[in-house]
């Protein structure tokens, strides 16, 4: 089953999973053209708009696991941009609920804060949790994972951050696209993106 995704064109852009992609034809070419647009979009001076291409291309080229597709959200503060990962994973009984939430975590520093949502694949739940990860060289990390169910897939949003004071801010955001993903059999709106 493929999924629907409405992007938000003017924010958000979908990293390729393979290339060439239309006339772009490797990850560089990709990171350039995005820090480019995202430089004249926002008027980010050279340096600036060098340092995120570089940034990009980590992003760009960072392994995926299985079904991943990988969105990039632009035009925050500072130049700052959002990664995230959305994962289509078969349906099985055998994975209890909390798995596609990532608990149990033992690294969690306090009890994970998981709420209901809504979004075009019904009713879900998201998870906030914050951990200590100090190999990454962060003391503390926060970990977002959103997730539906259908009878088909299980659908998983992930983000992460250590910038903890940007993470209210940004995760309405996260949470309106991750509502806006739908399934195969849903009529997408006309600027859906199909993955």
């Amino acid at each position: 089953m493929s999924i629907h995704i409405d992007l938000d064109t003017y924010h958000w852009t979908s990293v390729p999973e393979a290339y060439p992609a239309g006339e772009i034809t490797g990850p560089e070419v990709w990171a350039r053209l995005i820090a480019e647009l995202a430089a004249e979009t926002w008027e980010y001076d050279e340096r600036t708009r060098s340092q995120l291409e570089e940034e990009l291309l980590l992003h760009a080229e960072r392994p995926r696991a299985g079904a991943e597709h990988r969105f990039i959200m632009m035009g925050l503060p500072n130049a700052e941009f959002l990664s995230v990962d959305v994962h289509e994973l078969p349906h099985t009984d055998e994975i209890d609920d909390d798995v596609l939430l990532g608990l149990p975590d033992e690294r969690m520093t306090s009890p994970a804060v998981i709420e209901p949502i809504q979004g075009r694949l019904g009713s879900g739940r998201r998870a906030v949790r914050y951990m200590a990860v100090a190999e990454l060289g962060y003391d503390i990390v926060a970990g977002v994972n959103w997730a539906w169910r259908t009878a088909e897939q299980d659908v998983v949003v992930t983000f992460g951050t250590s910038n903890l004071v940007q993470l209210e801010s940004v995760l309405p955001l996260i949470d309106a696209f991750a509502a806006s993903i739908s399934s195969g059999e849903t009529d997408p709106e006309p600027d859906a993106a199909s993955r």
